[in-house]
């Protein structure tokens, strides 16, 4: 929903050809552009894709609430495809061991930039045991502060640059908790059996009938 891919649809669009939009993660009830278009016109609209690949039926379902009064959009449950190639295939999970220590407890902090982030998550790291090794992951659009960039770095068992330029799905491989405002990333380590806290109150309100099931808890 960035001005550049509004412009790729509207060209679509006009010549005719179908728009299909990758999603990543889940929408929520209260998401501004993918929820609550209560008076679509019955022929859409020519800057929204024509149909919506969701991850889970529950996205799906709040989509088609609106998509299905119009001839136009549609939203479809097509699954994580890249997530489930990188599992099949063993070549995937180069992961630096001296980083990753098997022998500690790797937690992986997904990052939304300072707004989302709480300081608490700092606070618990300061009283944390030496054998927790917490490995953060920079938004690649939303990147945070040098400010907070420095506090993080400020604690011997902290790192951000490897966790950031790495696979997601390699870490993911080698994770033993994840914490998050409230990022898609929850669902993807979810498929490696990773138990994920959600830090934001985003969350406690955009989440709230997951929160408490499937290793999704809320702090």
């Amino acid at each position: 929903y960035r001005v550049e891919a509004m412009a790729m649809i509207l060209a679509c669009h006009n010549l005719k050809i179908k728009a299909v939009e990758y999603q990543h993660g889940g929408q929520n009830d209260k998401h501004p552009m993918y929820t609550n278009w209560s008076n679509a016109p019955r022929d859409g609209y020519e800057l929204i894709p024509d149909t919506f690949w969701m991850w889970g039926d529950i996205s799906k379902n709040r989509i088609n609430l609106w998509a299905n009064n119009t001839k136009k959009h549609n939203a479809i449950t097509g699954g994580n495809i890249w997530l489930t190639y990188v599992k099949e295939n063993s070549h995937f999970s180069n992961v630096c061991p001296g980083i990753y220590d098997d022998k500690k407890v790797n937690v992986l902090v997904s990052l939304q930039g300072d707004k989302f982030f709480e300081d608490f998550v700092l606070e618990y790291i300061s009283h944390s045991s030496p054998s927790i090794n917490w490995h953060f992951r920079d938004h690649p659009r939303i990147p945070i502060s040098d400010s907070l960039r420095k506090k993080i770095l400020s604690f011997p068992n902290c790192e951000i640059d490897y966790s950031t330029k790495s696979s997601l799905f390699n870490l993911l491989r080698k994770v033993d908790i994840h914490v998050t405002g409230f990022s898609s990333v929850s669902f993807e380590a979810q498929a490696f059996n990773i138990p994920s806290i959600f830090t934001h109150l985003n969350a406690k309100s955009g989440f709230k009938d997951i929160l408490g099931k499937n290793g999704l808890f809320y702090a």
